[in-house]
């Protein structure tokens, strides 16, 4: 091969190589994966670093712990969005994974919380859809640049590309962006004969298509009891609960509304046995051993743990005489109705949650019972 010479000097040929911040991996079947695995891994370091301020400080609030990602770990999991477009799941797989394990140990939820909550509860846009939309600012400002400059150039022989080569393997920027904006759940439709007209619409129709994804997974999870709730992730906003100043409180009532609790009803759910896994059914309370022990029964059910019966009457009691037609509700309304009516009210929500840590304290220091 003829050596490729600059000012005399040879040029080295390499596989891969760093330009602007890019790591480029022409070894690998996915040139970009080694540069989403650098950022991730950075990401990753930094998260952790952030919750190592609880240590001495205490605990990080959403709020704040919000701030901190966008500031510290966002820049990392966005990083080269503009010009990496992602059609490797696995590379993509690196960057979700580390804002999950970054909300749920902001929200203190267990590995195995589920995943829709953790980006509607914070108003945190799924990393998938972030980077997309932002490629989609980054062609639009392409498209305002003048007909004769290098970028508009570039783009202009992708989409022709995309237009030409449409149904083969001939790489285009363009080609990926119409293929992962119709991989997504609720697909997105790229029109690349005119991509000047669509391009401005596009990133309200990737917004609406993360937001009614987000929702029908609230509409059709069998877990989440407690629902009532806007999850309009567009709105970038913490729901109220996380603003909760006392974290114990706050922990507690994210567990409840989330299904990451203490209970039986939740705990056995995850465990399995010799026999095999362990039915609903079988989830008994550990005080009365008769009732599944799921969140209506433990916070208005049980009346076999004095301690929990206490607790109830004196939080029912200083709950009728603050909202007297709370009373009357709770008589008659559906218990989810109620605890949603709760949660949704900022005059009820402080004295609710720490209900709710009261009663799952209790339930933690007695042993959960198995049905042998």
């Amino acid at each position: 091969m003829t050596p490729i010479t600059i000012d005399g000097l040879p040029v080295k040929y390499v596989t891969e190589y760093t330009y602007v911040g890019i790591t480029f991996d022409f070894a690998s079947s996915s040139m970009f994966r080694t540069h989403c695995t650098t950022k991730a891994s950075a990401a990753s370091g930094i998260s952790g670093a952030t919750f190592t301020l609880d240590s001495f400080v205490g605990t990080v609030p959403p709020s704040d712990g919000r701030q901190l990602y966008m500031a510290r770990v966002d820049p990392h999991l966005i990083h080269g969005c503009e010009v990496i477009i992602d059609v490797d799941r696995a590379a993509l797989n690196e960057l979700e994974k580390v804002q999950r394990t970054f909300i749920r140990r902001m929200l203190h939820l267990s590995a195995r919380s589920l995943l829709h909550p953790l980006h509607t509860e914070t108003g945190l846009m799924p990393i998938k859809y972030r980077r997309i939309i932002l490629a989609v600012g980054f062609l639009n400002s392409i498209f305002r640049l003048p007909p004769n400059c290098l970028a508009y150039v570039a783009l202009m022989d992708s989409v022709s590309l995309a237009q030409t080569h449409y149904r083969d393997r001939q790489p285009s920027w363009v080609k990926d962006l119409v293929k992962v904006c119709g991989d997504l759940p609720e697909p997105v439709f790229v029109n690349v004969d005119d991509l000047p007209g669509c391009a401005p619409g596009l990133s309200i129709l990737i917004e609406r298509s993360a937001k009614n994804t987000l929702q029908a997974s609230w509409d059709d999870s069998t877990k989440l009891v407690f629902r009532a709730r806007g999850h309009d992730v567009s709105r970038r906003r913490l729901q109220p609960y996380l603003k909760l100043p006392d974290p114990r409180h706050r922990h507690a009532i994210t567990q409840l509304l989330l299904c990451d609790h203490p209970l039986a009803v939740e705990q056995l759910r995850r465990r399995r046995l010799t026999t095999g896994r362990i039915e609903r059914g079988q989830r008994l309370c550990r005080f009365c051993r008769t009732a599944v022990e799921d969140e209506v029964h433990a916070l208005f059910g049980c009346s076999s743990s004095q301690r929990l019966l206490l607790a109830r009457d004196l939080y029912l009691a200083h709950l009728f005489s603050q909202r007297p037609d709370t009373r009357a509700m709770f008589y008659t309304s559906p218990a989810t109705a109620f605890v949603d009516f709760l949660v949704n009210h900022a005059e009820t929500l402080p004295s609710f949650a720490a209900y709710v840590h009261e009663v799952f304290h209790i339930y933690d220091e007695a042993p959960m019972f198995l049905v042998t």
